[in-house]
């Protein structure tokens, strides 16, 4: 019978590079916490641009369809 041989396996933590994995990892969820809040941001920002929007049409509406908005 031949047996094959097999490499030893290494849990990352007992290995050498893991004080730079943990960095890596740690960089990357902060990235994604920092791109998740500009997402966050962007859609606050739409949301307050459409309420501009629907306020200015109103207006527009008042002014020069010559009459009071339906949705008011």
């Amino acid at each position: 019978m031949t047996s094959v041989a097999r490499a030893p396996e290494l849990s990352i933590r007992d290995d050498w590079t893991y004080p730079g994995i943990a960095w890596a990892s740690a960089l990357a969820l902060n990235a994604a916490r920092v791109q998740r809040l500009q997402i966050e941001a962007l859609f606050a920002w739409q949301a307050a641009a459409v309420a501009i929007n629907g306020e200015l049409w109103d207006e527009w509406r008042c002014r020069f369809a010559g009459g009071v908005p339906i949705d008011g």
